[in-house]
């Protein structure tokens, strides 16, 4: 276990938590995009180019689905020792930023 990634970078040995949903749902929590493979900033154009291939889909009928990860601190969530309690999510107190 990797307890000195404070920041949830390792994530064979820290925890993530993810989520699916509606682009204009999911997109809204982000602030970073992996784009070929590597993080980049979630700016104000590629909302646009986002925002814009969604629209374009959803014109052909297509259904669009959105996919976020959002890595836990490992000082309060090491992998191995926390357990969940998914009744109390919404209590959690994360920061989608």
């Amino acid at each position: 276990m990797n307890t000195s990634d404070k920041e949830g970078k390792d994530l064979d040995n820290n925890l993530c938590v993810f989520i699916k949903g509606a682009p204009e749902r999911i997109l809204s929590r982000c602030s970073k995009m992996l784009v070929n493979g590597e993080e980049v900033d979630f700016s104000n154009e590629l909302r646009e180019e986002v925002n814009k291939a969604n629209s374009d889909f959803g014109k052909l009928g297509e259904r669009v689905l959105a996919f976020a990860r959002y890595r836990l601190p490992a000082d309060k969530y090491k992998k191995g020792e926390y357990k969940f309690d998914v009744k109390t999510w919404k209590n959690w107190g994360l920061d989608p930023k």
